[in-house]
């Protein structure tokens, strides 16, 4: 068996298997309980799409070929007898027989029809993340180790408190799924195969990349040992005025967290998983209710929220976008872009610690269709400091050109993905990555020196030991790193700065 360690830690808990590749059959007395579980969830989406009816023709086209697709006789045929022929379960019919037509559209040379690969993926993904809501209630009432072959952002997202670690087949340590057990600490790991089934009783050791299946007293007393020692907090001391270190989260955290002094504030607030986790889009007073908690509990320390990083795997499932940018702002989004700028805006009437930062930037002309949006929401306020992600092949190529922005941040996943094809859940060595990465990590934080300009790494190469040493020894001083991270970084400037003074 390989391990990769993804997310270090201790976990034991009551295995809890969801995917297929432990290829483990359920009993022929599950095989009615998998047939509902898959026809409920069907039925709910059905009646979703149906509910939530559009004026928009476009939406109304897509929600039409979806409730044609999810009715499918002859896909829902295939379905049912893939789990009662072979003993599986729904979650692994749906995803293997969607999935084939997913493939068999792929290679067709009409265009139309690859289009249409969009819709098989999203009703996959909503019949999926359907069927595990029921999984994650019906079955988790102990401490759990979640076992799956995908870990989808809106999985974490909706996952049960008692699941305390996790173990998937696919995938790497820079997806947003990885960055989302982070930030919930939890200990991951991605294997080839484990002989665990549900039912049994694991440790997950993500620090040594060990799992053990059912173990001995004597071993799970060594566990709970190591698991006291572990969380011993060890003092840091170094030159804290020199560097900035900031926590990236995704979800509402608790005052202790903001307050804490292990911390510079908050480098990166991913508003996108507010409309993630309930599949709509917050309104003005849930808004405001969530930023003002982090503005108000942080002070003075500042808060960087990005806007909403919409498309790719951070999408409404109602929705079908295959492009990222500032453009959906000016487009099929700009009332849901203006709401949060105008919230925002007004919270930094009372909250100057308050930073705001634009995902996906390609040019300085988008950033001048946000300064024209600004403007006509301005109404005599006072306006925050506003910065750029800087993640695209675009925006590093014309980097002179962003002299005036406010702050950057360097979105180093995405960044990566664009200057060299490396996608995230398929980079197998990570100190690779980080040395391929150097160069333009540093060529931006030296520019930003250059010209005075605040610039922070955000990216899951700052979350990672080697990582974070390396961009020290570039000479990089800023940081996002998940919460449960934020010790060991603490460590490593501490680590660095000491060899500094031996020399």
């Amino acid at each position: 068996m390989t391990i990769k360690n993804i997310n270090p830690g201790i976990a034991m808990g009551t295995c809890l298997v969801i995917d297929r590749q432990t290829q483990i059959k359920p009993p022929k007395k599950d095989l009615a309980h998998e047939l509902n579980r898959y026809y409920q969830a069907k039925e709910e989406i059905i009646t979703s799409l149906v509910q939530n009816q559009t004026a928009n023709p476009h939406e109304t086209e897509i929600k039409e070929v979806q409730l044609a697709l999810i009715k499918d006789p002859v896909i829902e045929k295939e379905v049912v007898e893939r789990i009662k022929r072979q003993d599986i379960c729904a979650l692994d019919s749906v995803d293997e027989i969607y999935e084939k037509y997913v493939q068999f559209l792929k290679q067709s040379q009409d265009d139309y029809l690859k289009e249409r690969t969009l819709d098989f993926v999203d009703i996959k993904m909503r019949l999926i993340n359907q069927m595990y809501d029921d999984v994650a209630e019906d079955n988790i009432d102990c401490h759990t180790i979640l076992v799956s072959k995908h870990l989808y952002p809106s999985m974490i997202l909706n996952m049960n408190a008692l699941v305390k670690g996790v173990i998937s087949f696919e995938g790497s340590s820079l997806t947003h799924s990885a960055i989302l057990v982070r930030e919930k600490n939890l200990p991951y790991m991605i294997v080839d195969s484990i002989d665990a089934k549900t039912g049994d009783y694991l440790i997950v050791d993500a620090f040594k990349g060990i799992i053990h299946i059912n173990p001995s007293e004597e071993i799970i007393k060594q566990y709970m040992d190591k698991i006291y020692q572990t969380n011993q907090i060890e003092h840091v001391e170094y030159k804290r005025e020199n560097y900035h270190l900031g926590l990236n989260i995704s979800t509402k955290v608790d005052e202790q967290t903001l307050k804490s002094s292990n911390n510079d504030g908050v480098s990166l607030f991913r508003s996108e998983f507010l409309y993630l986790r309930h599949q709509t889009f917050p309104s003005r007073s849930e808004q405001h209710t969530i930023y003002e908690h982090l503005l108000k509990h942080a002070y003075p320390k500042e808060v960087v929220i990005r806007t909403y990083d919409i498309g790719d795997d951070k999408q409404l499932q109602t929705d079908q976008i295959s492009t990222k940018g500032l453009n959906l702002y000016f487009n099929q989004y700009k009332e849901v872009f203006e709401l949060q700028l105008d919230v925002l805006i007004d919270l930094y009437q009372t909250y100057d610690n308050l930073r705001i930062l634009l995902p996906m930037v390609k040019d300085t002309s988008e950033l001048r269709l946000v300064d024209e949006i600004v403007n006509d929401l301005k109404d005599n306020r006072k306006i925050p400091p506003i910065g750029i992600m800087l993640e695209t092949k675009e925006a590093y190529e014309a980097l002179e050109s962003f002299k005036g922005v406010d702050f950057i941040s360097i979105g180093s996943n995405d960044l990566g993905e664009a200057l060299f094809h490396m996608k995230r859940d398929y980079i197998k060595d990570f100190n690779e990555y980080v040395e391929l990465m150097a160069k333009p990590i540093k060529k931006i934080n030296d520019f930003s020196k250059k010209h005075q300009i605040a610039c922070t790494v955000c990216g899951g190469i700052a979350a990672n030991s080697y990582g974070i040493k390396r961009l020290l020894e570039l000479g990089v001083t800023s940081f996002g790193v998940p919460t449960a991270f934020i010790n060991e970084a603490n460590l490593a400037i501490q680590r660095h700065e000491k060899s500094i003074e031996k020399k």
